[in-house]
């Protein structure tokens, strides 16, 4: 991201299925909860405050995984 690479490109692509897998690990498979997590992360600007994710970073990484073919 900070590189220019965009969302589309296959290595944003890949970081993204390995972040998926990472949230699927946390919080399981449910998309009930993914997009509760999501919501969070839009109206609640502050759970993102003292950590390295940036409300830029979490719009990249939903770029990036709407670009993804299904595997």
């Amino acid at each position: 991201m900070d590189n220019g690479v965009p969302p589309e490109d296959p290595v944003s692509q890949a970081l993204a299925r390995e972040w998926q897998q990472l949230i699927r690990d946390r919080i399981g498979d449910s998309p009930d909860l993914q997009a509760r997590l999501d919501l969070a992360h839009d109206n609640e600007p502050e759970l993102l405050k003292g950590t390295w994710i940036s409300q830029t970073m979490v719009t990249y990484i939903r770029q990036a995984v709407a670009a993804c073919s299904p595997i």
